[in-house]
């Protein structure tokens, strides 16, 4: 964090138990720097930060999907996705689903749910992206497993195995991790 802090800081913190002790702020208030902490109140977090309104609760929906569907169809990705590597892969392709322009309006609508922006917008839920195509089998060539997720970035239907175990964030034509030259097939 300190490499990023500027002459005035405001830091706004929920009251975890660990984080509230103020002798932990103390290296980042110096004459250089003007450095406040405030905390948000108690059991007010899910009201007033905006991921907590509402975008948590899609993260949460595209991950329990994610394993849901490997833990039901394919067990030994199953127990890779419970590894820490697994975690850190499943998280890194919610990210990458989550970072999709189809879901702009979705973050400004727990923006607005939480009373930080005034006009509402309308907005895809990621049910309405990602999981909402019917029974259509895999556009991967060759593939013939049933469709898994839709693609935010490039609107292809996957198995769970091209987009989990080939990890379809670098193959992905449309991917922003990924120049279009360098898109592995």
């Amino acid at each position: 964090m300190k490499p990023n802090l500027k002459d005035k800081v405001l830091y706004l913190i929920d009251k975890w138990r660990g984080q509230i002790d103020g002798k932990i702020y103390e290296p980042y208030q110096n004459e250089e720097m003007e450095f406040n902490v405030l905390f948000i109140p108690e059991q007010t977090t899910d009201q007033l930060q905006p991921l907590d309104t509402f975008f948590h609760r899609q993260l949460k929906l595209l991950v329990r999907n994610m394993y849901g569907h490997c833990k039901l169809f394919n067990s030994e990705d199953y127990s890779f996705m419970t590894t820490r590597n697994g975690n850190l892969m499943t998280q890194s392709l919610a990210h990458f689903v989550l970072k999709s322009p189809k879901f702009f309006g979705m973050i400004k609508h727990s923006w607005f749910k939480a009373g930080l922006l005034e006009d509402d917008v309308a907005f895809l839920t990621v049910k309405d992206v990602c999981f909402d195509f019917g029974n259509e089998r895999c556009e991967s060539p060759n593939c013939t497993n049933i469709g898994f997720i839709k693609c935010p970035w490039c609107e292809s239907i996957l198995c769970h195995i091209e987009f989990y175990r080939e990890y379809h964030m670098m193959k992905c034509p449309e991917s922003p991790y990924v120049s279009n030259e360098s898109v592995i097939s």
